[in-house]
């Protein structure tokens, strides 16, 4: 999992909570099925206060996190893309495939919408690259559509 997909699911973990650092590892581990080091944790949260998204304020011998405004409004925007993203690949798609392919992509859909709203993060990466062999599998047997094959690509990439 990339950096980023973790950064975000920190930041998607306190919209709904205030975290010290330990309790966002041992959150994080129940979502990703492995809970990351502190020498992993704490680079990642000091970059995400840097950037303004959470703030850190003492409590005893411990340090809570608390997502920012800013950082509210960067999660809220990154969602509606990702959910725009989502809408226009399966448009694009559309031309393309059958019944039974729009079928499966409207499934596929579904599944990655979750993954962007769901507290368990843990997205099946192996029914991802079978859905990208398939697509790659389709286009590589189809001449037709060229422009729509292209703009689908770029947007698998």
């Amino acid at each position: 999992m990339f950096n980023s997909q973790i950064k975000l699911l920190v930041l998607k973990k306190l919209s709904h909570h205030d975290y010290t650092g330990y309790e966002l590892m041992k959150e994080l581990g129940v979502s990703l099925g492995k809970k990351p080091s502190p020498g992993y944790m704490y680079p990642l949260l000091k970059d995400l206060k840097l950037k303004k998204f959470i703030a850190e304020s003492p409590d005893g011998k411990k340090h809570v996190y608390t997502l920012t405004s800013q950082g509210t409004i960067f999660l809220k925007q990154l969602l509606q893309r990702h959910q725009q993203t989502l809408h226009t690949m399966m448009k694009t798609f559309e031309p393309l495939s059958d019944a039974r392919e729009r079928t499966q992509f409207v499934h596929f859909i579904h599944i990655m919408q979750k993954s962007s709203t769901d507290e368990n993060y843990a997205f099946d990466h192996e029914l991802l690259n079978t859905f990208r062999t398939e697509v790659m599998h389709f286009f590589q047997k189809s001449s037709k559509h060229t422009d729509k094959k292209r703009q689908f690509r770029a947007l698998l990439q």
